[in-house]
C-alpha cells in the first residue's frame, strides 16, 4: 500500500489519501463517472464507485462518502435521529444526491466478536435499508472506531459542540475507509 497522509481541516473534516492519487484533486469529469480500472484498492479489474459509510446509532447516525475512485473518504454529515421514516427518507435522498452505488454499515460487535443488542439493532437497520434501496449493503466490523475517531479529532483539535457532531461522521469515515482498504 502507498503512503497515506491524513489532512485535518479547521471544519473538523479529516480526509485520508494515498499520495499516489493526489491527481484526483484536479477537476476531471472522469472522476464523477463510474469507471473501470486495472487495480482499485486491491480489486483487480475492479469498478470504481462512490460508497456511503454509516455509523448507526440510536440518537445520531454518522455518514461518510468516498470519492468516485474509492480513494478519498470524507465526513458527510451527522443525522440527529427523529423518526425511523425520516431517517430513511434522508438517507435515500443522500444516496440519490451523491450517486452512491454501495453502502457500508458499521457493525458494533463486542470486543470478543460476539453480537450485542446494539449489533442486532445495526443489523435490523441494515436489513430495513436493504428493503428500501437496490444498492448493495455491506456490514463492516466497527470495533474501536469511536476511540480511533476520538484520537483523530483530538489531533485535529476539534472541541465543543462541533466535536459531538463530528465524532459520528468521523467514525463513519473510519468504517468506510477500513472497508475500502480491506478490498471486500
Amino acid at each position: 500500500m502507498g503512503i497515506r497522509v491524513t489532512l485535518f481541516c479547521c471544519t473538523a473534516n479529516v480526509i485520508s489519501i494515498d499520495l499516489g492519487v493526489l491527481a484526483c484533486f484536479f477537476p476531471n469529469h472522469a472522476y464523477s463517472e463510474r469507471m473501470s480500472t486495472p487495480n482499485v484498492n486491491g480489486r483487480e479489474g475492479g469498478v470504481i464507485m462512490r460508497a456511503l459509510g454509516i455509523d448507526f446509532g440510536l440518537k445520531r447516525v454518522g455518514l461518510a462518502v468516498s470519492d468516485p475512485t474509492g480513494t478519498l473518504v470524507s465526513p458527510y454529515k451527522t443525522i440527529e435521529r427523529t423518526t425511523r421514516d425520516e431517517l430513511f427518507d434522508e438517507l435515500l435522498a443522500i444516496i440519490v444526491k451523491e450517486s452512491v452505488e454501495t453502502i457500508v454499515v458499521g457493525l458494533p460487535l463486542s470486543l470478543d466478536g460476539k453480537d450485542t443488542l446494539t449489533t442486532r439493532q445495526a443489523r435490523n437497520f441494515a436489513d430495513s435499508l436493504k428493503h428500501r434501496t437496490d444498492k448493495p449493503i455491506h456490514l463492516m466490523d466497527e470495533r474501536l472506531t469511536s476511540a480511533q475517531a476520538e484520537e483523530e479529532l483530538n489531533a485535529a483539535n476539534v472541541r465543543g459542540k462541533k466535536r459531538k457532531m463530528a465524532l459520528d461522521s468521523q467514525a463513519a469515515v473510519i468504517i468506510l475507509r477500513s472497508w475500502l482498504e480491506s478490498g471486500q
